[in-house]
């Protein structure tokens, strides 16, 4: 199985991006590490799941562009060989991809918030909406009893302090989620990282922590079939082209420090399967990744190299971590293709 392209994604992308590269921002000021704090990883992890429905029946009132009824092609299984889910899967077989897809992302933890507050009829919104409107303290009752839910909430409210955010998003990686919980982990280490490059005027061993952290992240949500926080990432590494951000993520590691982001994130491996065997839960690596993973994660790169094209082909640090992530696919470049023809 391959990638798959959900119709409606041009638009979807091009309001995540205006959104996140902070239009109304001055490129003559950097951001504060207080103004990193506010981004909302709850987009920055990619295409919603709302956008799985969009390819079955659009809204009445949705400009998005509707999918084609009739395929040459259509009519595969679900365990075949395919790469665009809406355009070569038959009827049942794409409804199957469809549920398995929604699974897949309360699995891996992509939900956002926001997304549900304005949008409660999409599909996983009733995991979160009983906790959308808790006050702090029963959301912290909740989540010392490991609801992901809860925490899901309290990682991506506006009211909540950062620590409790932070303390969220690690107790959720430790449970499994690989995608709002390190997309906000990223977050938080870009904050530090700016702070201590602002405080030196150079980048100090401290930067490189923070960068390294924010690299093992990466790589360790691309080990489990989950591109969210490369998408993160790659965020950042554009706002820096774009004079958003003091210094360059690319370029804060030498070759030696690098090559050893390898056994940094194994490092981190181990410290989460010794939290998770204080839970009685299994080794991380002995958690099935599913079948959708796969479909799932190519279309999530394809949007990822939709977004940051030269940014992520060419980045030195995502080559030497992850060097798939910056290579197009037949499936991923046949996603884009069609992503070309949709938006004409």
């Amino acid at each position: 199985m391959r990638a798959f392209y959900i119709v409606g994604a041009v638009i979807v992308v091009a309001v995540i991006y205006t959104y996140f590269l902070m239009a109304d921002q001055p490129q003559s000021r950097l951001p504060t590490a207080a103004e990193l704090e506010t981004v909302d990883v709850g987009n920055t992890a990619g295409i919603k799941a709302d956008t799985l429905n969009a390819s079955v029946a659009e809204p009445a009132h949705s400009t998005s562009p509707k999918p084609e009824t009739t395929h040459p092609n259509r009519g595969k299984s679900i365990d075949d060989d395919w790469c665009i889910a809406n355009t070569e899967l038959a009827e049942n077989d794409f409804r199957l991809a469809q549920e398995q897809k929604r699974e897949w992302d309360l699995v891996r933890g992509d939900l956002s918030l926001a997304f549900v507050k304005a949008n409660p009829d999409a599909p996983n919104a009733e995991y979160l909406q009983p906790y959308a409107e808790l006050s702090r303290d029963d959301l912290i009752v909740h989540a010392k009893n490991d609801d992901k839910y809860a925490l899901l909430v309290l990682s991506q409210r506006d009211d909540i302090d950062t620590k409790d955010k932070e303390r969220a998003a690690k107790q959720l990686v430790i449970l499994g989620h690989t995608s709002k919980a390190l997309s906000y982990l990223i977050v938080r280490e870009m904050s530090q990282a700016q702070v201590a490059f602002q405080k030196a005027d150079a980048v100090v061993p401290e930067v490189k922590k923070h960068v390294a952290n924010m690299l093992s992240y990466v790589k360790y949500g691309l080990t489990r079939k989950d591109p969210s926080a490369l998408l993160t990432y790659m965020m950042f590494v554009e706002r820096h082209h774009k004079d958003q951000l003091g210094f360059n993520p690319e370029s804060v590691l030498n070759e030696e420090e690098l090559t050893r982001i390898d056994s940094h994130t194994q490092k981190f491996v181990d410290m989460l399967d010794s939290r998770r065997a204080k839970r009685y839960l299994q080794p991380i690596q002995e958690v099935e990744i599913p079948a959708i993973a796969k479909p799932a994660y190519d279309y999530k790169l394809a949007y990822a190299h939709y977004l940051y094209g030269k940014y992520l082909t060419h980045s030195r640090t995502i080559k030497t971590i992850n060097p798939e992530a910056t290579e197009r696919s037949s499936c991923i470049e046949k996603i884009l293709s069609h992503v070309g023809r949709t938006n004409k």
